[in-house]
């Protein structure tokens, strides 16, 4: 079968993959989806190849379609496992994809390709052919959860649960928002952070949304139902977001449900690889998601299943949240109609 090699063009350190919790997880999956858009586009004629060191995720959690692993030495530098992985194939750059894309001619001829798109080109790239492509979906709806029973499971738990994406991890502007967490967190909170290394702070973009503004939308949508349930989606260690369970403790749901579900299954994969596979795939199927600002965790989980969403910024305004809640008892009474007894 022919070919297509995915390299890394992010750049990822091993350390950075397997050391820290930020593992540029779903980055990592826009890369491939370029591969698989290419195979979508020559009829699925090609198998993708990866390189396990960067893929730890699809060892025994994950699959991605027409996807395999290469074995390569963990320890050997990028370079040398590039030129391992590639061998003999023939480039596919930015300048060629976009050649394609104007001339909307995706064919490939030869039997190998490498594709050697930077990360940030890739955005562009769908944006451009969506405008040009009728019902274009991307191709991260064909990945799954290998184990059939934890995959129904999480459908069937969490399908009417309204997705709440919150990112205090790495890539958080957080300095000036410490008063803002519980006094007992605090110290843990700028713990959590160390391993990332201080001199990266001054590269962070993301925004720190207050808790004040999550409770706010708890409230309002519980004033409405309840009974509503929330699965909250976090790159926080579970002690440093309890609090949200103590207050409410019969409508909050994080990934703490899967371990008793998940010990001793994934013996060749690290705790937080099996996890982050979990929670991205559980975030992903709640029926309507709260996602977090430039966030392509968020972004995949809204894109997964063409789900209604909502983006929470720190400039997001009360009315702005007043038409959301208004979004919500639709799409929830559609969802669950009011008379079913539920």
């Amino acid at each position: 079968m022919r070919t297509l090699y995915w390299i890394d063009t992010l750049n990822k350190d091993m350390d950075e993959i397997h050391k820290i919790t930020d593992t540029g997880f779903c980055n990592r999956i826009v890369t491939w989806e370029i591969l698989q858009f290419l195979n979508e586009r020559n009829g699925f004629s090609f198998e993708i190849k990866m390189g396990e060191s960067w893929w730890p995720e699809l060892k025994e959690v994950l699959e991605f379609p027409n996807t395999s692993l290469i074995n390569e030495n963990i320890n050997d530098s990028r370079e040398s496992k590039i030129e391992f992985i590639v061998k003999n194939s023939k480039r596919i750059g930015i300048e060629d994809l976009n050649k394609m894309i104007e001339t909307n001619n995706f064919n490939l001829n030869d039997d190998s390709y490498y594709v050697d798109i930077d990360f940030g080109k890739v955005a562009e790239i769908f944006h451009s052919v969506g405008l040009k492509t009728k019902n274009f979906k991307r191709p991260i709806h064909g990945i799954k959860i290998k184990n059939k029973e934890l995959n129904e499971f999480i459908e069937s738990t969490l399908s009417e649960c309204i997705g709440i994406h919150i990112r205090r991890g790495r890539g958080v502007k957080y300095k000036d928002k410490l008063n803002t967490l519980p006094k007992e967190n605090i110290e843990k909170y700028i713990s959590f952070h160390k391993p990332f290394g201080e001199a990266t702070y001054e590269y962070y973009i993301y925004k720190f949304i207050e808790d004040a503004k999550y409770f706010q939308i708890i409230d309002n949508i519980l004033k409405i139902n309840p009974s509503q349930k929330f699965y909250i989606s976090h790159d926080l260690s579970d002690e440093l977001m309890e609090y949200y369970e103590k207050k409410y403790p019969n409508n909050i749901i994080t990934r703490k449900i899967f371990y008793d579900k998940i010990n001793n299954k994934y013996p060749n994969t690290k705790k937080n690889h099996v996890m982050d596979s979990i929670d991205l795939i559980s975030l992903s199927n709640s029926f309507i998601t709260i996602g977090s600002q430039y966030s392509t965790w968020s972004i995949f989980a809204i894109d997964y299943k063409d789900k209604t969403s909502f983006h929470l910024s720190e400039e997001t305004l009360d009315e702005d949240l007043e038409t959301w809640y208004e979004i919500y008892k639709r799409v929830y009474q559609k969802i669950i109609p009011p008379n079913s007894g539920k």
